[in-house]
């Protein structure tokens, strides 16, 4: 969206504001009236009234103060100790705001279309007058809808420019308009004198403030049930109309792709959770074109009918192999059930629509518990295009996610022209708590800076019958941390230091979980990691199962510099004759194997994990579950990204070459063994 000069909307169009008046031309105007204003005047007596009003409401008061302007009015409040946030439609408002109230929050967007969930706050500010607006109606009902308790108006009338004025509205009516909302109505002066005399304010000329205090009851409550209906078909409409008026993909079947972009679309392929994946508001279909190389099932959903007919042109061959679908749906209101899906993306949407709030609300549902969705927008100004109606920066768009949590996952792109970040999301009412016990065995030496992170993502998994075995090789004590983490399914155990297959033939030995599954203490799982494997193995009557992964490459400062996938194959015993395609941490299996294969080799410093993978394969063909469900770390040790066992091996090539004849001796011994007892 790009900030016009206001002469390119004549003086005598303003004045006729009204509901057809289009969102661009109202931020450009509002963007241009601002541009110059770097100072906003306080009634201070007025403000010190309104402080106190707000107390009386209770302590932790939350707000949300309804063009805020450059955030005069909530840093007053702020200083004083009452927190909120700041919306308006002018964008140099936003910017002015965040660059000189730098600890405070705002958010740049219409006031029709409040990005925040109902009864988000306590209280609402209008620092706007309605008669300022197009739409009173419909700012007040949405006013109402994010608010629990009561609204305040701040009326003034020393406006050096009064033509500006789009609804006229006197103080007598705008008392009358209030109580058309049944809307509890009281008005002070800024001494704090609650006074209902009106003669004072006929006149534009005074500067007196008035506070007008609207109490929400329970018949304003009824009504706005009633007007959310209304505004759901009307909203839908004004969908429809828009996309026809501005549908890219009318005449285009596609657009060339600026390298920023194919960045965004391969790292989007590299942090799918799951099998199952929605992308909102897909366009042409060219975001999917990485994820759909992943033999996952995913679905393109869009409300343009010519982008949803390219998206399938484009894609015919992965459509008849039933690997991707389009279809053409409204964002909003999906045809989909809830949980339907392991990842949501949102690329690139936030900024062209004015209801944010409500196609997260509609991922939100759509993703399963444990989910994770995926939302990118352009950077601030660094994309400027007339087709976008929002601006974000990252703390903008912080301020918005973390309605839904408080975990947000930053991702950097090698150009700086995107805001990225992914979260998960919770629904507790979906919890698996029936199921064989999992137990999984984590060795830990000298993890401290890591495995609070690893511990953490293990006990955000939706499948709840776990016991986690750390066993500490003797390394530095983190019994601090497992006892802060208070969870009586977390086990700690610590041994002299003996290695890798030491710390998990301890592990193993105190185990007694029906299936055991493994976990390094620098990694992460993903929520759904242990729910898919388990399900897995029981539905399709597996003893051993693994996932994918996606290896993370860290730099010196702890900075991700890289995501890739380095194998999602369907694994054969024979395969893993002579390599491992399987990460160890992806997979899990029946404890009664062990008795089997035997227990870790002790004498392995290199090459353990895939020693044991062969072993267990030779029991039984591992089944491979199309869901990359985790993210295996690896580290610049002596110049070099690895990980800790690699590095032992790069140290001294001769332990890795003398380990894999090793095993390859070891294993030919076993298969022997096992083929004569079958």
């Amino acid at each position: 969206m790009l900030i016009h000069n206001s002469g390119n909307i004549e003086g005598t169009e303003i004045l006729k504001i009204s509901h057809e008046t289009k969102d661009e031309q109202i931020i450009a105007y509002y963007s241009e009236k601002y541009f110059t204003k770097t100072h906003q005047k306080l009634d201070i007596n007025a403000m010190k009234t309104l402080f106190k009003l707000i107390k009386n409401a209770g302590d932790n008061t939350f707000f949300i103060d309804i063009g805020c302007e450059n955030g005069t009015r909530l840093d007053y409040l702020y200083q004083n100790g009452i927190k909120g946030i700041g919306l308006d439609i002018a964008i140099t408002n936003i910017i002015q705001g965040r660059q000189k109230f730098p600890h405070l929050k705002f958010i740049h967007g219409f006031a029709e279309e409040i990005p925040f969930l109902d009864n988000y706050f306590d209280l609402a500010l209008f620092g706007i007058n309605l008669k300022h607006t197009r739409n009173p109606e419909e700012i007040l009902f949405e006013a109402i809808r994010v608010t629990k308790h009561a609204l305040f108006f701040i009326i003034t009338h020393n406006h050096e420019n009064d033509d500006w004025i789009t609804s006229p509205m006197s103080i007598q009516k705008l008392k009358d308009f209030l109580k058309d909302f049944k809307l509890d109505i009281s008005c002070y002066l800024p001494n704090g004198t609650e006074y209902n005399n009106d003669d004072l304010y006929s006149s534009h000329n005074t500067s007196e403030t008035l506070i007008i205090k609207a109490i929400i009851t329970s018949s304003t409550t009824e009504l706005l049930n009633e007007w959310s209906l209304c505004k759901k078909n009307e909203q839908e409409a004004y969908n429809y109309s828009l996309i026809i008026e501005k549908d890219q993909w009318e005449k285009t079947p596609g657009i060339v792709r600026h390298e920023s972009e194919l960045a965004r679309f391969n790292l989007v392929s590299h942090l799918i959770q799951g099998g199952h994946v929605l992308e909102m508001a897909c366009g042409n279909g060219d975001g999917l074109s990485e994820i759909i190389n992943h033999k996952l099932r995913v679905v393109g959903i869009d409300i343009s009918k010519n982008g949803i007919i390219h998206a399938r042109t484009n894609n015919i061959n992965k459509i008849k192999e039933n690997e991707i679908n389009f279809c053409l749906m409204d964002c909003f209101e999906t045809a989909f059930k809830d949980n339907s899906f392991d990842t949501v993306i949102i690329p690139e949407v936030l900024e062209h629509i004015r209801s944010t709030r409500r196609i997260i609300q509609e991922a939100v549902r759509v993703v399963r518990h444990g989910g994770r969705i995926i939302i990118s927008v352009p950077d601030g100004l660094l994309v400027p295009w007339e087709g976008h109606l929002r601006i974000f920066f990252k703390d903008t768009l912080e301020t918005e996610i973390k309605q839904y949590t408080d975990d947000i996952e930053w991702h950097s792109l090698p150009f700086k022209k995107w805001l990225f970040c992914s979260f998960f999301v919770f629904k507790p009412q979906h919890q698996i708590t029936d199921g064989p016990l999992v137990d999984i065995l984590m060795p830990t030496y000298n993890g401290r800076e890591t495995i609070r992170k690893a511990i953490t993502s293990v006990q955000k998994q939706t499948y709840s019958n776990w016991n986690l075995i750390v066993v500490n090789d003797g390394g530095e004590d983190v019994s601090d941390i497992i006892q802060s983490l208070d969870d009586p399914r977390i086990k700690y155990i610590v041994t002299k230091h003996g290695g890798k297959s030491h710390a998990l033939n301890i592990g193993i030995h105190k185990s007694y979980g029906e299936f055991i599954s493994y976990f390094d203490d620098d990694d992460i799982i993903y929520p759904l990691h242990i729910e898919m494997l388990i399900l897995s193995a029981i539905e399709r009557n597996k003893g051993f199962v693994y996932s994918d992964w996606y290896e993370v490459s860290i730099n010196e400062s702890g900075d991700e510099i890289n995501r890739y996938i380095e194998y999602s194959t369907d694994v054969t015993p024979l395969m893993l004759f002579y390599q491992n395609y399987i990460n160890h941490k992806c997979i899990l299996h029946k404890r009664e194997y062990l008795s089997i294969v035997g227990d870790y080799d002790e004498s392995l410093k290199v090459l353990i994990d895939w020693d044991m993978i062969r072993r267990l394969a030779f029991v039984e063909a591992p089944f491979h579950v199309h869901s990359f469900s985790s993210e295996h770390y690896q580290y610049f040790i002596d110049g070099k990204i690895q990980n800790k066992i690699t590095s032992i091996w790069s140290k001294n090539n001769q332990i890795g070459e003398q380990t894999f004849d090793k095993i390859i001796h070891k294993s030919n011994k076993m298969l022997t063994v096992l083929t004569k007892k079958n």
